[in-house]
């Protein structure tokens, strides 16, 4: 099974201690996530939809 050649979708800057204390400042590609070969590529991921909930009666004074 192999995956598809992914693009990155940002970089984004880093800022990194090493062990002697000094900082280095990195640019990290982020990549989305894994994506079969072959597999069709969807434009925005699909939230299951839930049932709305049954709202509770509250009490009535009276």
């Amino acid at each position: 099974m192999t995956g598809a050649p992914l693009t990155p979708i940002r970089v984004v800057e880093r800022e990194l201690t090493r062990p002697d204390g000094t900082k280095v400042k990195v640019k990290v590609p982020v990549y989305p996530p894994f994506r079969l070969a072959g597999a069709p590529a969807a434009s925005e991921p699909q939230r299951p939809t839930r049932a709305p909930r049954a709202r509770k009666r509250g009490r009535t004074s009276g």
